[in-house]
């Protein structure tokens, strides 16, 4: 079975790219939103951390998905192969590769 995760330092990469597209943003200037992803996910995982992980991607213009279950203002708490295929193209866009390990 594979195991898919996160590596700690890309899940922080994340929530300090948030803090710093937010900053930037005059759209965003009032309300800044912090997102923190403290944790390793595995395919198939949920949570709250999960939606939060969607609407960065999404916002950002990496795409979950174009529509349905996962797309802009419709995303979900499924840590899934197209939330994961989002996360992959913007950590090679913006900073190191994910760990993937397969056991």
């Amino acid at each position: 079975m594979s195991s898919i995760r996160i590596q700690p330092i890309a899940a922080s990469l994340v929530a300090i790219t948030l803090i710093s597209v937010l900053a930037a943003s005059p759209l965003h200037a009032a309300a800044t939103t912090t997102f923190q992803f403290s944790r390793n996910l595995q395919l198939w995982e949920t949570g709250p951390d999960v939606l939060q992980l969607q609407q960065f991607l999404n916002a950002q213009g990496f795409l979950i998905a174009q529509s349905g279950p996962g797309s802009l203002g419709d995303e979900t708490t499924l840590f899934g192969p197209h939330t994961y295929g989002a996360l992959v193209r913007f950590q090679a866009a913006r900073g190191p590769p994910p760990d993937i390990s397969a056991r």
